[in-house]
């Protein structure tokens, strides 16, 4: 997964490029709602992530890769069928578009990450920050390491509008075995952690990962290891671990473009099936041809790997 701000702006990129900015307006709300969209399943690693309670982050953390890995393409026309007939600024669609955003970017841009990514513990989060420090700076002229990045996912006390239980129904539906009572209230426990996690994160001047004894060093903010190459601007030669014979000299912007113009198409089939799902009466072929052409870009593949995903 390429991180928070990296995961944000591309979201914020396809829905100015579809001219879609405006399901964004009429609530303060929905901008944040759609980036935390933008985070598709990530929130579920953040869900009680403090030491003392790894019982439960352990069962969610094991759903979050579950997320990422199977029943991809089923998950998300569940997801985004709990839309039928939404207003085109109704927050469960705002955030459906967000997720679908995160998995258009994930499916290109995490084989460069795994492949790219050091041998140590958290060398993946690591990477993935020095990622958002550049991808911010030069298309947002934000410096992560100041700019805090809590404010722009917070959309509430509570997520709004039905937008958590559209979330667990999809999960239901999808994955009957983790239908259990710890998915009741899942999503927005997962919502309120991540938010916590990022202020936590969020360290400036240094002194909290001072005081944490180096613990939450691999998420600061303001990353840069320019050394590493993160965005590999030297093009070495670099292999996707799922498919070894396959090699690129691609860096981080060249899978950026191919990833945009990937969830281009994909969002734009998406928000062409909600439009005309609210046409109602004849427009029910036209919204069967929209659904039709969804599932062609939606296909079934892995947040992880860009093939198709475990069944």
């Amino acid at each position: 997964m390429p991180n928070v701000w990296t995961h944000s702006i591309y979201g914020e990129i396809l829905l100015e490029r579809l001219s879609l900015t405006g399901i964004l307006e009429g609530d303060p709300a929905l901008g944040p709602l759609f980036r935390f969209g933008c985070q598709g399943p990530d929130p579920l690693f953040y869900h009680r992530f403090f030491p003392w309670t790894k019982t439960e982050s352990a069962r969610s953390d094991a759903l979050g890769g579950l997320l990422h890995k199977s029943r991809c393409g089923a998950f998300l026309r569940n997801l985004l069928q709990g839309c039928d007939g939404a207003a085109p600024n109704d927050p469960r669609a705002v955030y459906a578009l967000g997720w679908l955003a995160h998995h258009a970017l994930d499916r290109i841009a995490h084989p460069f990450v795994f492949a790219r990514q050091g041998e140590k513990k958290r060398d993946h989060q690591r990477l993935e920050t020095a990622i958002d420090t550049y991808v911010a700076e030069r298309l947002r002229g934000v410096d992560t390491s100041r700019a805090p990045v809590r404010p722009t996912l917070d959309a509430g006390k509570t997520l709004p509008g039905g937008v958590a239980k559209l979330v667990e129904d999809a999960v239901r539906r999808t994955y009957p075995e983790s239908d259990t009572p710890f998915l009741d209230g899942l999503w927005q426990r997962s919502y309120r952690d991540m938010l916590t996690a990022f202020s936590l994160f969020h360290d400036p001047s240094g002194l909290k990962t001072k005081l944490l004894a180096g613990a939450i060093e691999p998420f600061v903010p303001g990353r840069r290891d320019a050394a590493l190459d993160p965005m590999n601007d030297r093009r070495a030669l670099w292999s996707p671990p799922a498919d070894k014979i396959k090699t690129s000299q691609e860096s981080f912007w060249d899978v950026w473009e191919r990833a945009l113009d990937d969830g281009e198409r994909l969002l734009g089939a998406a928000a062409a099936w909600l439009a005309a799902s609210r046409a109602g009466g004849g427009g029910a072929a036209d919204a069967g041809d929209a659904w039709r052409a969804f599932e062609a870009a939606l296909g079934d593949l892995s947040y992880e790997t860009g093939l198709a995903s475990d069944r």
